[in-house]
């Protein structure tokens, strides 16, 4: 039993290091709540995996790519509308 209790920490400490490790890559290229989504989205794929067929992991992989794009198209709107809210100020001297 011992050997099986060590296996399975074993197996937790990969996964956190591989969700880290994905999540540390993401954050650089994307904002922080969508690299987060994404982390999740790569956790929910990566365990179901295990249990899917190929056609299954596919669509899960096209359903996490359309939520970033989703998550990616809102935070441009949020910024082009505080842009329209708060116009430059000109300088005066």
């Amino acid at each position: 039993m011992e050997s099986r209790a060590e296996n399975v920490v074993k197996n937790i400490g990969a996964v956190a290091e591989a969700t880290s490790i994905f999540y540390n890559a993401i954050v650089k290229q994307v904002p922080k709540d969508v690299a987060l989504i994404l982390t999740q989205h790569f956790m929910d794929v990566s365990i179901a995996r295990r249990n899917m067929p190929p056609a299954q992991i596919a669509q899960a992989a096209a359903a996490a790519e359309a939520r970033r794009r989703e998550l990616e198209k809102r935070r441009q709107a949020q910024e082009e509308q505080e842009k329209a809210e708060d116009p430059p100020r000109e300088e005066t001297t």
